[in-house]
């Protein structure tokens, strides 16, 4: 960008977005989890990846959203095969379905 003085001048930088360490961490988990289940790496695009790990901590623990992931990704292998659910994105989806079993367990129902 240049000036009325002919001269090149550097725009301002715009700050850094603070990232959560937590997010990694997710991504990681994911990782990891999948990994041990399929035996192969799973779909990890980092920007979706990363806004959807984002979501998943959003109101809960680190080790809420670990579980979520673990108990997801623990559910019956046709659910997989047949329906294709094996994103982080459908961790998400299925999260108030888990987090409802987890309570009613919990509550011993």
């Amino acid at each position: 960008v240049t000036q009325g003085d002919g001269v090149p001048h550097r725009l301002p930088s715009r700050p850094k977005k603070s990232s959560d360490p937590n997010v990694k961490l997710i991504i990681d988990h994911y990782h990891a989890s999948y990994l041990a289940r399929f035996k192969s790496p799973p779909p990890i695009a980092g920007g979706k990846c990363g806004t959807i790990a984002k979501r998943l901590l959003t109101g809960r623990t680190l080790e809420d959203a670990k579980w979520l992931i673990s108990a997801h990704l623990s559910r019956a292998p046709e659910m997989y095969e047949r329906k294709n659910l094996y994103g982080l994105e459908h961790v998400l989806s299925s999260a108030p379905i888990l987090l409802a079993r987890r309570a009613k367990e919990e509550r011993g129902e």
